[in-house]
């Protein structure tokens, strides 16, 4: 007798040996039970989670001559023709073979006669997505309306590739990838019956590797037989299928949380003389990256994530002190490097490269703390009237300018006179906040006024002369709006009024040479470089002074 592969050897015969699909076998159990059995049935799932399997035992099961029996007696003649695939009365038919029109009108002659011995004439079509439109459309009518004696069983891995006319003519069955834990409990089983010595651990690879299919694990299992023989160690399984050790993978994610760039590199020095495929490490580095995502953030992460119990511990150790944001952006750069590692001639080199980019990643502050540091920044800049003082304007010159940069006086605040407004200033940055929460755009543009006079009736708004702000605070639809607001916040009928603000009175400047005033507006830099609150601010935002400019200086281009 020829050698059956695992895969065969232990294909379930009957319901009970159906692994980890329960809601589909007891749905048929019940219908045979009931004697509620539908004409069309389609079973859809990915390979090998049991598809043309339940179809088979569905068949037995009909026709056994114990039966209709909600499990199948494998004893009488019907039920062994049916597992030997020696019987007349169940058809399979590969789709993928049979796609043309004529095979279906060859079918559709064949229903009209009845089953030689057993109950039912069954056909079983495999693939049956890869039947054309011509094919399905001919199938259509027959499908509706069957002898009574027929019934029809679809499996296919694309249902959607199936037209609406045909799904709706069937009862539909999705068979459920099988979990890892129900994959290492059949194998276990299977290995014991078949004398091969093998650790829970390397089960664990080989159902990680199957990825919810039962048919790829068992064949795993067959492939890494053939080369270990009975007594089959760790080190068989992922030299057997190339799988990267979860030992590299550890290491290599502590390297980057210690940010040890030289570790990194030497991570992919082991990994290319252990052989590995850069491909298959990526792979398996970026769902390394994930399950640490998923172990930090989750409280029950096992439910999520396909991990050996000693290997969530470990994972949960190393992750303990690092910081969610910084694997997060761990796992987006990893991500978005997969073309670089595919497409490069020379992967090994894009992997070092990548993992110090990693190593060196700056973190990230949060967004709430940055606000903060920038509101107290603020306080701290301003002299609580709205403005900076000392700005000054630098032009940019270019080699044909004929003139030199220029320096502008300050603008008053107090343009007109000396206006108390006592605590009111108090008020107004309340309202600002008000502001801001109802109208944010509004809020924007009186950021950049200054609140001149308060009276029982009226409010004096100042803002900097020939100002693109103090143009926007007199359009009409903005005044409503600003007045509406400042009735709501201070709770009386008020009347806004809009001023521009006056520059300061200055003596003539005195003439200066082009590099005394150039001196002039580098002075000005080096003393905004000296500010401490300056600098706070460039370290806080990792920035730079690109040009130093007077409130209300709205003529020249920012810069970023």
């Amino acid at each position: 007798m020829s050698y059956l592969v695992l895969a065969r050897k232990w294909r379930p015969q009957v319901f009970e040996d159906v692994v980890g699909q329960n809601h589909v076998v007891k749905t048929l159990q019940n219908a045979l039970v009931n004697k509620r059995i539908a004409h069309a049935f389609l079973f859809a799932g990915q390979r090998g989670v049991g598809k043309t399997s339940v179809a088979r035992i569905l068949a037995k099961a009909l026709n056994c001559q114990q039966g209709p029996a909600p499990e199948p007696c494998c004893q009488c003649v019907s039920c062994k023709e049916i597992a030997e695939g020696t019987t007349i009365d169940v058809l399979e038919i590969d789709g993928a073979s049979n796609t043309g029109v004529d095979d279906v009108r060859e079918l559709r002659e064949s229903v009209k006669y009845v089953p030689a011995q057993g109950r039912y004439k069954i056909y079983i079509i495999d693939e049956v997505h890869m039947l054309s439109n011509s094919a399905f459309n001919a199938l259509l009518k027959t499908l509706e309306e069957p002898p009574p004696h027929v019934i029809f069983m679809f499996a296919t891995t694309e249902p959607q590739k199936i037209p609406p006319t045909v799904l709706s003519r069937c009862q539909r069955f999705d068979l459920r990838p099988i979990s890892s834990d129900m994959l290492i409990k059949q194998l276990l089983n299977i290995t014991a019956k078949e004398s091969i010595s093998i650790s829970e651990k390397a089960l664990g690879l080989i159902a990680r590797e199957a990825e919810g299919s039962m048919r790829d694990a068992q064949s795993i299992l067959d492939r890494v037989i053939s080369y270990a023989g009975s007594q089959i160690s760790d080190t068989d399984i992922t030299e057997v299928l190339g799988i990267v050790d979860r030992d590299l993978l550890v290491r290599t994610s502590q390297a980057l949380l210690d940010k040890d760039g030289e570790a990194c590199l030497t991570m992919v020095r082991d990994l290319f003389q252990s052989g590995y495929d850069s491909r298959q490490f990526y792979q398996s580095f970026l769902e390394h990256l994930r399950n640490m995502v998923v172990v930090k953030t989750c409280k029950n992460p096992e439910q999520l994530i396909n991990l050996l119990p000693e290997e969530l511990e470990l994972l949960r150790a190393q992750v303990k002190g690092a910081e969610t944001g910084s694997l997060q952006r761990f796992f987006e750069v990893w991500l978005k490097a997969e073309n670089e590692i595919y497409r490069s001639s020379m992967p090994h080199i894009v992997l070092e490269m990548l993992l110090l980019r990693m190593v060196y990643l700056k973190g990230l502050l949060p967004l709430d703390d940055a606000l903060t540091k920038l509101t107290q920044l603020e306080k701290r800049f301003f002299n609580g009237k709205g403005v900076v003082q000392g700005r000054v304007t630098r032009k940019e010159m270019s080699s044909g300018d004929s003139e030199l940069p220029s320096v502008e006086e300050d603008v008053s605040l107090n343009s007109h006179g000396d206006l108390d407004v006592g605590d009111h200033n108090q008020n107004w940055d309340g309202f600002l906040q008000f502001a801001k929460k109802e109208k944010p755009l509004l809020a924007a543009l009186l950021d950049h006024g200054r609140l001149l006079q308060m009276e029982e009736k009226m409010l004096l708004l100042g803002f900097p002369p020939n100002s693109i702000f103090m143009e926007s605070a007199q359009d009409k639809e903005n005044a409503v709006q600003i007045k509406k607001l400042c009735e709501e916040f201070f709770g009386r009928k008020l009347k806004i009024k809009f001023t521009a603000l006056q520059k300061k009175a200055s003596s003539p400047a005195p003439v200066h040479s082009p590099r005394q005033e150039l001196n002039g507006v580098e002075h000005s830099d080096n003393e905004a470089l000296r500010n401490p609150l300056v600098n706070e601010a460039l370290s806080m935002c990792n920035g730079k002074i690109v040009e130093v400019r007077e409130e209300g200086d709205v003529g020249s281009e920012s810069k970023a």
